[in-house]
């Protein structure tokens, strides 16, 4: 896996709930306004559908770990691991996410004009992500 960014946020509120929320693919919808549905397939897998994006189609692998929680991408253009590290800071979740992409790719555009682009795109999802949880923690 190559990393091709990193992203940053703080959230208002105990690392618990956003690990909660970030565990709950079924309500992703909530905070990533690309997602129009997820399906569960299993305990921790999830086909995902969006409106628009690269991936429009795509199996997500979920699953906690000591710092966060990862997501794994399979079966659309381009495969790829989100992490989400957490850490606690004084009533504060500062969360890290690191985006890696795998040598699988079906895209027509180089990886470096897809990098800017993935990760604005992926910071806005944190925006959204921060909101929705300062609202239910």
């Amino acid at each position: 896996m190559k990393k091709l960014f990193t992203n940053l946020i703080v959230i208002e509120g105990k690392r618990d709930k956003v690990v909660e929320i970030l565990l709950n693919i079924a309500e992703l919808s909530t905070w990533n306004p690309a997602i129009v549905a997820t399906k569960k397939l299993t305990v921790d897998s999830f086909e995902i559908y969006r409106h628009d994006g690269i991936n429009l189609h795509e199996i997500i692998t979920v699953r906690e770990t000591a710092d966060g929680v990862t997501y794994d991408s399979t079966g659309g253009k381009l495969e790829y691991r989100l992490e989400f590290s957490l850490l606690n800071e004084a009533g504060y979740t500062k969360v890290t996410e690191n985006f890696y992409v795998s040598g699988k790719t079906k895209l027509e555009l180089p990886l470096t004009l897809l990098s800017p682009i993935a990760k604005h795109a992926f910071n806005q999802n944190l925006d959204f992500l921060k909101k929705f949880s300062e609202l239910v923690i």
